[in-house]
């Protein structure tokens, strides 16, 4: 019974254990998954020998994503990587040679000589940080191993490039032993290195003298040749600054001089023709002189004058601008005043509110003109109505309406009348229905607003209070209309609907019905084409027609 036991403990912990390690290879071996905290980049490899999709992606030994696909493009392979989000991955800067330097590295590794691979990712340091679908430039495709082979092979390039110069180094020696080896040489560089010596020795006792000379004597620095040397090139110096002014200072006067002597001899002579002209001409013309004279006197007494008026305006102006500086008068009120001032502001604000208005005013105008041809009372009979409205719509929320109709639709009026019996004693009534034909004018004014595609309408409709819907539909091709109005206590109001569509720009047709209320008596249909534009619409036909001539 012990041993059952004991076999029994054995093959459960044997289990568990089996258990354990399948859930922890699972585990160590599960991917990073998808989400929001993973992105994709993509990187193209050479050589993707020992790459597959789940191939672990690492920085620093940390697994931070793993391979998702490879693609063949061409004669290379896009592996596409799943990395974490909170991984940094940057593109790097261009150098001037146009390669990429601190940008990411992707490296294909080998785990092991079993031909476990991974890839080695370099996160980098500069340029744009890579976003998802987004291409890392540098890849190695060789893996350690590789690349330690690959400098193998090209050290055995070297190996026979070493070879020669070990044997261009061995003759060197050899001829060295040759020269050197032999008495005669030892000789030759005995008697070089006497004459080296022999030379210092000579080259040492002349820099001394040299320099003994410098720091003693005539020669020595300040000595006597050192201070007639700075005194001659002062000297020297001022002489040329000197003689530089003197040559500058002579230049200038001496055509200067010329020129003077020769002006100042033409202005004597041109005086004394000028004194003796003007004495000529004035023995001749005294009385013209005289009266010259007196003429500029005149002139002179006329500008005295003329300055005295301006002088008396310029006090005068003195005075209306101190009095506009005072406040008084109309303009010292409206420079002084700041209530008229801010009155004004808010006058020119309101009027500039009001032509901003006016300005963004829309005017519309529609025409319109139906056909009432199918009466049900009356089959055969015809007749037509005219519909004119402008419309004034300052913002794209609502408008007013004004209308015009005309028409000789028949007009169905019912009245009673009272009546008497003979002899006076009963009384009865009778009820008369009377229908006929009124083409009077109709006016209306209907004040509009809009919510989406639905209008509301209210006012005075042909002569009476009513209101009315619009309906758009189909991008404002389609327009469903009606209108109630007529309301007496009599009679039922006057129900007419219709169904407009726009089939070419400005240009619609439309058909409907009239006095839905009354089916048997008054309703009728009718159709009819109408005509809209704008004041928009005027402007550019009319800036765009050709010009018309009259010959």
């Amino acid at each position: 019974m012990k041993n059952a036991r004991a076999a029994l403990a054995v093959g459960v912990f044997a289990l568990l254990a089996i258990v354990a390690t399948v859930v922890g290879v699972a585990f160590s071996n599960r991917g990073i998954g998808g989400g929001p905290d993973t992105y994709m980049l993509r990187a193209f490899f050479d050589d993707v020998t020992g790459l597959a999709p789940g191939t672990k992606v690492t920085i620093a030994g940390v697994r931070v994503g793993e391979v998702t696909d490879l693609d063949l493009r061409g004669q290379r392979v896009e592996v596409r990587l799943r990395l974490l989000r909170k991984i940094k991955v940057f593109h790097g800067v261009t150098a001037p040679d146009r390669s990429i330097r601190n940008g990411a590295v992707l490296t294909r590794l080998q785990a092991s000589l079993l031909g476990d691979y991974y890839l080695e990712l370099a996160p980098g340091m500069a340029g744009k940080v890579l976003a998802d679908g987004e291409e890392i430039g540098l890849v190695i495709t060789a893996t350690a191993l590789q690349q330690t082979l690959q400098k193998m092979d090209r050290a055995a390039d070297i190996v026979p490039k070493i070879d020669q110069i070990a044997t261009d180094v061995a003759k060197i020696t050899h001829n060295a032993a040759l020269v050197l080896g032999s008495d005669t040489g030892a000789d030759q560089i005995a008697k070089i290195t006497m004459n080296l010596v022999s030379a210092s020795d000579d080259v040492a006792k002349t820099t001394s003298a040299l320099r003994d000379r410098m720091t003693q004597g005539v020669l020595a620095p300040g000595g006597d040749l050192d201070r007639g040397l700075r005194g001659f090139a002062d000297t020297a110096e001022k002489l040329s600054q000197l003689t530089g002014r003197l040559d500058t200072i002579i230049t200038r006067t001496s055509s200067s001089m010329d020129d003077a002597g020769k002006s100042v001899v033409r202005s004597i002579e041109n005086i004394e023709v000028v004194t003796t002209q003007v004495r000529d001409l004035v023995g001749r013309n005294k009385t013209g002189v005289d009266d010259t004279v007196g003429t500029i006197a005149n002139a002179l007494k006329k500008v005295q004058d003329a300055l005295a008026r301006v002088d008396k305006v310029m006090g005068h102006v003195e005075n209306i601008a101190a009095d506009v500086d005072a406040g008084k008068g109309t303009v010292g009120r409206l420079l002084r005043d700041e209530t008229l001032v801010r009155n004004s502001e808010q006058l020119m604000g309101s009027a500039g509110n009001l032509f901003k208005r006016y300005a963004d005013l829309e005017i519309g105008i529609d025409y319109r003109l139906a056909t009432h041809t199918v009466r049900i009372s009356d089959p055969n009979q015809l007749a037509w109505q005219s519909h004119l409205a402008l419309r004034l719509q300052p913002s794209q929320d609502k408008y007013v309406l004004l209308t015009l109709t005309t028409n000789n639709l028949p007009v169905t009026r019912t009245f009673s009348r009272t009546t008497d019996s003979v002899g006076g004693t009963d009384a009865g009534v009778l009820r008369e229905t009377v229908v006929e034909a009124e083409s009077a004018m109709r006016f209306g004014l209907q004040y509009a607003r809009k919510f989406g595609a639905v209008v509301l309408r209210g006012g005075l409709i042909e002569n009476s209070a009513g209101g009315g819907l619009d309906l758009s539909v189909v991008r404002d091709k389609l327009l469903i209309s009606a209108d109630l109005f007529r309301f007496q206590n009599s009679e039922r109001p006057r129900l007419r609907a219709s169904l407009l569509w726009t089939f070419v720009p400005h240009v619609y047709a439309f058909a409907g019905g009239d006095e839905l209320l009354f089916p048997g008596v008054r309703a009728d249909l009718f159709l009819g084409l109408g005509l809209t534009f704008t004041d928009n619409d005027l402007f550019v036909l009319f800036t765009s027609s050709p010009p018309i001539s009259f010959r």
